[in-house]
């Protein structure tokens, strides 16, 4: 395979064949990313959706913090919206993932709100993750296990 030439490819199993495709292309310096509805390409390409509509994708980067105190969110789940298609922050807060121009990707989090932003052809999106403050009602609390001295 000539790793000079661009290639896409369209599957039904697209998570079976990127596993094949990764032990075909071992020492392959690139990225290769599969997605239920885009396929199996690596960035910068043109892939079609399930519409068959075509779409160019582009490389986002980006820092994730607390809108609270400004500290970085390690972990952070960062999904492109209707795929499978995600990645996480690193412990820095940062992230880098491929994504249609046209893309959404939700930024999700436990203890915060979720977060759609639409990528409209932007290389860097930095997010503001705003805290889910909730209180308990009520809160009950069973001792189970625990023997009395008699």
């Amino acid at each position: 395979m000539d790793m000079r030439r661009k290639y896409s490819i369209i599957i039904s199993d697209s998570y079976l064949f990127c596993f094949i495709l990764s032990i075909i292309l071992a020492g392959f310096n690139g990225e290769i990313f599969a997605s239920p509805t885009s396929g199996v390409t690596p960035s910068g390409r043109v892939v079609a959706d399930e519409a068959g509509i075509e779409q160019r994708t582009i490389r986002v980067t980006g820092t994730v913090i607390s809108a609270t105190d400004g500290s970085p969110l390690p972990g952070l789940s960062i999904v492109i919206k209707g795929t499978s298609q995600g990645t996480v922050t690193g412990l820095d807060g940062k992230y880098s993932i491929n994504v249609p121009e046209e893309g959404t990707l939700v930024f999700s989090f436990l203890g915060f709100h979720a977060k759609e932003l639409e990528v409209d052809g932007r290389n860097t999106i930095n997010v503001e993750m705003v805290e889910a403050i909730e209180t308990l009602d009520e809160l009950v609390v069973t001792a189970l296990g625990i023997k009395r001295e008699e």
